[in-house]
């Protein structure tokens, strides 16, 4: 039996490292006070604001004038570990550029003019398993899903995120008809993703062939490189080493925002 909800950030990391998701998502021993956050502080401030600027009504130059307030705000309340001295002030500007170019692709994109709905949650329970997950953006009149991302690399632009988002979608009541990354740090900002039956039985066929790996529990350890990796040090250490306080305190704790 699965207790632990099946996300697509729980799939992706076991299609990495199985080992990985078993201790990141199952056995959760990474103690929230101890996950260094200064690697997405940026998409995670980006992000919040955005939220925050749509559901207010688009303020021009509003996320770029709060984006410092905002980041000391979000950086006083976790573990961020600066590069050097001069770490943080880098990290604000860089978030200052970001949010000022998402503006500037949210008004060529119209986004005032269309009906959206951000953070959408949805979840459905099938054979016993329950699958969740979170739309940055879903446009209802438009049938079209779109995922916010921070970054200047395609290779963070996983199409099986957003298939997935699609088939939670379905299994929750509505049909999708568009997909694409809203990345406005790349020059071509909005990165179309094909969605069809094909891709959707492909998609499900892949799923549940992961869910039965897990099933299985097969936990081995399958990353070719395990540089950066969050729960490494636990890796080789039996389940029974991990303490209570480290499995209890970290619930909730999640690493693609």
């Amino acid at each position: 039996m699965i207790e632990t909800p099946i996300s697509y950030t729980f799939l992706s990391t076991y299609k990495r490292c199985r080992r990985r998701a078993k201790l990141q998502y199952v056995d959760k021993v990474m103690p929230r006070d101890k996950v260094d956050h200064r690697p997405f502080i940026v998409g995670i401030c980006a992000d919040q604001m955005f939220n925050k600027w749509v559901k207010q009504g688009y303020e021009v130059d509003w996320m770029e004038k709060k984006a410092e307030g905002w980041f000391n705000w979000f950086a006083g309340k976790v573990l961020v570990r600066y590069r050097d001295f001069d770490d943080k002030d880098k990290l604000i500007r860089k978030l200052s550029i970001s949010v000022s170019r998402l503006q500037d692709a949210a008004f060529a994109e119209n986004l005032p003019e269309r009906k959206i709905v951000v953070q959408r949650q949805d979840s459905f329970t099938l054979d016993g398993i329950v699958f969740k997950g979170k739309l940055d953006m879903w446009f209802p009149d438009e049938k079209a899903i779109w995922d916010l991302k921070i970054t200047e690399s395609k290779r963070y632009l996983d199409s099986f995120q957003l298939h997935f988002f699609a088939w939670l979608l379905k299994n929750s009541g509505d049909e999708t008809e568009k997909l694409a990354f809203f990345a406005p740090l790349m020059k071509a900002y909005l990165k179309e993703v094909d969605w069809s039956l094909t891709i959707l039985h492909s998609l499900e066929e892949e799923v549940w062939q992961l869910i039965e790996l897990i099933r299985a529990e097969h936990w081995e350890i399958t990353a070719k490189d395990c540089w950066g990796c969050p729960v490494q040090r636990w890796c080789e250490e039996p389940p029974d080493s991990y303490s209570k306080v480290q499995r209890t305190k970290v619930g909730g704790v999640r690493f693609d925002l």
